[in-house]
């Protein structure tokens, strides 16, 4: 399946420009939280190498709910 990013992201602009001022922080806490934990697990699989096993590397990655 291919996904056209741009119109994902317009939409998801429309999407939050919808939300209460209440509600707008908690998503973009939580947006940042997940961004933070993406940016940390590649990070750590860059440092495994290449031909490593995802669970070699024993990388923390935590859902936050």
């Amino acid at each position: 399946m291919v996904y056209d990013i741009a119109k994902l992201k317009e939409q998801h602009r429309r999407d939050l420009a919808k939300l209460s001022f209440d509600e707008k922080i908690p998503m973009l806490i939580r947006m940042q939280k997940i961004a933070r934990e993406m940016a940390r697990a590649g990070n750590s699989m860059a440092s495994c190498g290449a031909s490593a096993r995802v669970s070699e590397c024993n990388s923390p990655i935590q859902a936050e709910v």
